[in-house]
């Protein structure tokens, strides 16, 4: 089989080559930690993963469990706190009766990472300590438009006396991904009086979870890209019959020696972009490419 060096030998340059070999790597290493937490996680432990958007955390972290033989339960963020803790409640009710794991993967939360009332939630969640997740509010108008199943859900979890609900997390693994980072000290010690205690609470749950960045040097991201470009089926999914020649085509227009740092997208976004153009306008997709995704 041959190696990507050798596949790419005087196709693109030394450098280029360079930058898709680190690009595995670094792929290989969130793919790799995704493995541990889902396979290895000895202590019960959460996940959380940073990177830039569009850089593959969730095809990855599929990718990674349907090969595991893994079924992950999808929880979104965006969908807000009340709906979150909904559709915990009503997925863990609806487990098997025992002590197995729920394996969740926790997407799209950075909207939830902006409120501080939003943090004080997830810190229970992801406290070895607590393992609870906790709505203390009164339950009005939202409580009202769930369905009878959500409904039955939260009811198990209420409390006598209290409002909201409480519900243990202690059977779930949470992986979590986002497209912002978590705070540390540094950030902490220079943030603003009005951000400091924002900040402290981000820093709250990096202590909680296992954390993992992705952050990229110049060049390697598009080697990221480029390498999972080559090595998966983003692009077989628009265009089953693309050639290799073709996927050269898009590294070498993306390519750092030409246009990446003029490029309006700088992500694996864009690579999918430019293979559905290559579908819609299969007679002038490069003319395509020009217009629509460099800078003037």
């Amino acid at each position: 089989m041959q190696t990507l060096q050798s596949l790419l030998k005087n196709k693109i340059s030394t450098k280029e080559i360079f930058y898709v070999e680190q690009g595995k790597s670094e792929y290989e290493f969130f793919a790799n930690d995704v493995r541990e937490a889902l396979l290895n996680n000895t202590f019960g432990d959460n996940f959380f993963f940073y990177s830039k958007p569009g850089y593959s955390k969730t095809f990855t972290t599929n990718k990674v469990a349907e090969e595991a033989g893994i079924n992950l339960v999808k929880f979104e963020g965006s969908i807000g706190l009340f709906a979150f803790c909904a559709d915990v409640a009503t997925t863990l009710l609806a487990a098997p009766k025992d002590n197995s794991k729920i394996y969740c993967l926790f997407d799209d939360c950075d909207s939830l990472l902006t409120k501080g009332d939003n943090l004080n939630t997830l810190k229970g969640v992801f406290d070895s300590d607590r393992q609870v997740l906790s709505y203390r509010k009164q339950l009005g108008p939202q409580y009202a438009q769930l369905d009878d199943l959500q409904k039955e859900a939260i009811d198990a979890f209420r409390q006598e006396g209290r409002g909201g609900f409480s519900i243990p997390t202690d059977r779930f693994v949470f992986i979590t991904l986002s497209n912002s980072p978590l705070a540390d000290d540094d950030e902490v010690e220079k943030a603003t009086d009005s951000k400091r205690q924002h900040k402290i609470d981000l820093m709250a749950i990096r202590r909680r979870v296992q954390y993992k960045d992705m952050p990229f040097d110049v060049g390697v991201d598009w080697g990221y890209c480029a390498n999972i470009l080559l090595s998966s089926q983003l692009a077989e999914q628009w265009k089953p019959d693309i050639t290799f020649e073709e996927k050269l085509e898009i590294l070498k227009f993306s390519s750092p020696s030409n246009n990446w740092d003029r490029l309006n997208e700088r992500n694996l976004s864009l690579f999918d972009k430019m293979v559905k153009d290559m579908v819609r306008f299969p007679d002038n997709y490069y003319d395509r490419w020009i217009s629509q995704y460099i800078r003037n």
